[in-house]
């Protein structure tokens, strides 16, 4: 085996060996919902009980995330290696993903998954793929209410309003705007580490999903221009950037296609959580990882080619 084959394989069993961790977590969720349902389940006005660990204690937007990014990894083990770990992996973190009930991870899942559709198969299938769906879905439509079903799960038991306003982050991010005071030297260097959770903290606002009081602006960018300044949203684009070309001309499918499921769900995601920078985000981790050693193959191959 040669060292770019070797650096691939054991960058291969790291990944295994995340989802697998993921995999023991969710079922320390569903171990919490059968010994304590009421905690862990809230029903709500919703057609399904949104579920959330215990212990650990686990939000159901980090369920959804992490749910959302295994079903992604699935799909993609599946079509490229066919093993039997990435079958169960999708049986158990669908369902999961289904009740964590996170918008801002199913609509970026649904996003990588046309891609990936689109980008592994025949253009033929893709036209059939996509004249059927339609078909089943006109069928749908006229025959059956399960559009109003799908409406009332994406609702959550939220009224219409709450819906548009991103569950009220709206709000919290026009009075952040309103509020925040700023100089010439402040606005390129911003306030200090976690200014944008302290000053929201101050309005005292609380979380529709959680009951608690907000303590992050629900917005990876914004909290970096308030934390940071200019300067560090700067560098924050900048990284994405550079993890987003080393992905794209990567000449390995497999790694690929996990870099896009992991660069898709968390930058769609990070308009809607602070959770991207301010904490030890593995999966954020890994994109990078996947980043520099698929970069390392491409330069590696370029120097065999040399000589």
């Amino acid at each position: 085996m040669d060292k770019s084959n070797f650096g691939l394989e054991k960058l291969k069993s790291h990944i295994k060996r995340l989802c697998f961790f993921y995999a023991l977590l969710m079922f320390t969720v569903i171990l919490g919902a059968i010994i304590w349902p009421d905690l862990a389940l809230s029903k709500g006005n919703n057609i399904l009980p949104q579920i959330k660990g215990i212990i650990p204690r686990w939000n159901s937007n980090g369920i959804g995330q992490a749910s959302a990014i295994l079903v992604g990894i699935s799909i993609v083990s599946i079509f490229y290696l066919k093993d039997k770990f990435s079958f169960l992996l999708l049986s158990l973190s669908l369902p999961m993903l289904l009740l964590a009930q996170t918008r801002s991870a199913l609509a970026p899942l649904l996003i990588f998954i046309l891609w990936f559709v689109t980008k592994h198969f025949s253009y033929l299938a893709n036209i059939l793929t996509y004249m059927i769906s339609f078909l089943i879905f006109l069928f749908l439509f006229i025959t059956s209410d399960i559009f109003i079903t799908v409406f009332d799960y994406l609702l959550r038991g939220q009224t219409s309003e709450q819906l548009l306003s991103f569950s009220s982050r709206f709000i919290v991010w026009e009075a952040t705007l309103q509020n925040v005071e700023y100089n010439i030297f402040r606005l390129f260097f911003g306030l200090g580490a976690f200014a944008g959770g302290r000053l929201i903290a101050q309005r005292n606002f609380e979380s529709l999903s959680e009951g608690a009081p907000i303590t992050t602006l629900d917005n990876t960018w914004l909290e970096l221009w308030v934390d940071e300044g200019f300067i560090g949203v700067f560098f924050g684009l900048y990284i994405i950037y550079l993890a987003f070309l080393k992905i794209k001309h990567a000449p390995v499918g497999f790694f690929k296609a996990i870099g896009y499921c992991l660069f898709i769900i968390i930058i769609f995601r990070s308009f809607f959580v602070s959770s991207t920078f301010l904490h030890t985000n593995f999966f954020f981790m890994i994109l990078i990882i996947i980043a520099v050693q698929l970069d390392n193959l491409r330069n590696f191959k370029n120097e065999r080619i040399n000589i």
